[in-house]
């Protein structure tokens, strides 16, 4: 009686033999093929091309590490707390990947497969893929979709992983419709190319379940997690259902929302980002009204007399004795200044300028006393060097979110424009002191 045979890709096993893909293991695999070629064999049912291989390879080795992802720090934990269990470390990893991580490659490449399916007839030339890139963009838009794969929450020019994975993609001629139906979309992420090199395999590759469509998503293009999902709900409008149509809960989407109390500002988001919270605006603010009242009152008990304060023409006097001259005209320019710093500190409108003219009108005011030293006590510049020193560093940090000049989106002063508003207050204070260095050489007696 002749042995019973029958074709099957499983594996089979004798006293003597293991078979594999109809293959023996031991006689014709080991030692003569990869583990990216036997991979792709056992899930095409075929034997790829060297430059297949090579394609597959890198997709693999794109892949291989992300860092601190939810995966791999649950691996890494669940290794920590069970050395001994590597396999249990390695089951946590992939049972976190779901509904954020790990599905958006698969997406990607069977969105593609749809595109190219669903035309009639195929460009034959660039100009005719872009014609289908911007129409498959366009409908997109309209129905506020996202396309899979697009978008890295890291890498927002240009994930280097890309150009390498279309490079070796050209190299071996692996392109195939529906990568260049997505490189003339818009550039790829590491994500969409790796979807695209999926794509291009057979039928089989993506198992025997149909396309999905996209499902509904904002019209931004965002990165989007598994099953061409957002990672949570769009800005202004519902939330957006999953693919079995269930909406997010009330209070996963208020985990989501940015932690009261604190505002990031542009340029990063991880260690090392710039986080400014609330209450050092409301400092600021502080600062700046507290810091205006003062100088207002200064400039009224110049010109008016308000709050004990001399008056203009007994001001006068000291500012002429002082080698300020005309005293009059000068004391009604010291108390305009003054005025107007006040107003555009308190107000955060004009706020660099405003720092500039308190900078300028100290360096004047301290000039006098200088001689007598630092301390108020003893006659010195104490008090207009510490004005002078708190508009330089308002100049530095700006005025903070509570203040006009942030409401019409004017940029703070930073490390470029804090120095120079700093610079143009001092040198604005050169002319008059200029003045009153000629005005005392004029009247000193000559020996």
């Amino acid at each position: 009686m002749s042995e019973l045979r029958f074709p099957t890709s499983l594996g089979m096993s004798t006293t003597s033999t293991i078979t594999l893909l109809g293959d023996d293991l031991a006689g014709d695999l080991m030692g003569k093929v990869g583990l990216t070629e036997l991979v792709y064999r056992m899930v095409t049912l075929r034997t790829p091309t060297p430059g297949q291989v090579r394609m597959l390879d890198a997709c693999l080795l794109a892949l291989a590490d992300h860092g601190f992802t939810p995966t791999a720090i649950a691996a890494r934990l669940t290794f920590l707390s069970a050395p001994d269990s590597v396999q249990g470390a390695m089951a946590a990893g992939l049972l976190g990947g779901g509904s954020r991580f790990l599905g958006v490659t698969e997406d990607c490449g069977q969105f593609l497969h749809a595109v190219v399916a669903d035309l009639d007839e195929q460009p034959d030339d660039e100009a005719g893929w872009d014609e289908v890139a911007r129409g498959v963009v366009s409908a997109a838009r309209a129905e506020r979709r996202t396309i899979p794969g697009l978008g890295h929450p890291v890498h927002k020019e240009l994930d280097p992983r890309t150009p390498a994975l279309v490079g070796i993609a050209r190299e071996e001629e692996c392109t195939g419709r529906t990568s260049r139906s997505s490189r003339r979309s818009v550039a790829c992420t590491p994500r969409s190319s790796v979807g695209v090199s999926c794509s291009t395999a057979p039928a089989s590759w993506g198992g025997a379940r149909r396309p999905r469509p996209a499902p509904a998503a904002p019209a931004r293009v965002r990165p989007a997690g598994p099953r061409g999902r957002t990672a949570g709900p769009a800005r202004g409008g519902a939330a957006q259902p999953d693919r079995h149509g269930r909406l997010p809960r009330r209070g996963a989407q208020r985990r989501l929302r940015q932690p009261r109390g604190r505002a990031r500002r542009p340029g990063g988001c991880g260690r090392g980002a710039l986080v400014v919270s609330e209450t050092v605006d409301v400092g600021l603010l502080v600062l700046r009204v507290g810091l205006g009242a003062l100088l207002l009152g200064h400039a009224l008990q110049k010109s008016l007399g308000w709050f004990g304060g001399a008056g203009i023409d007994a001001t006068a006097g000291v500012f002429e004795s002082w080698g300020f001259r005309p005293g009059r005209r000068l004391v009604a320019l010291a108390a305009a200044s003054e005025v107007v710093a006040a107003v555009l500190l308190v107000g955060g409108l004009g706020f660099g300028l405003g720092c500039a003219i308190l900078v300028g009108t100290m360096v004047v005011a301290a000039a006098p006393t200088a001689a007598n030293g630092i301390w108020a006590h003893l006659g010195g510049c104490e008090v207009p060097l510490l004005y002078g020193f708190l508009g330089a560093c308002l100049a530095l940090t700006g005025p903070g979110r509570l203040s006009l000049d942030h409401a019409l989106g004017v940029p703070d002063g930073g490390a470029v424009a804090g120095p120079l508003l700093v610079l143009l207050g001092c040198a604005a204070a050169v002319p008059p002191l200029l003045q009153r260095r000629r005005a005392l050489r004029a009247t000193r007696p000559v020996a």
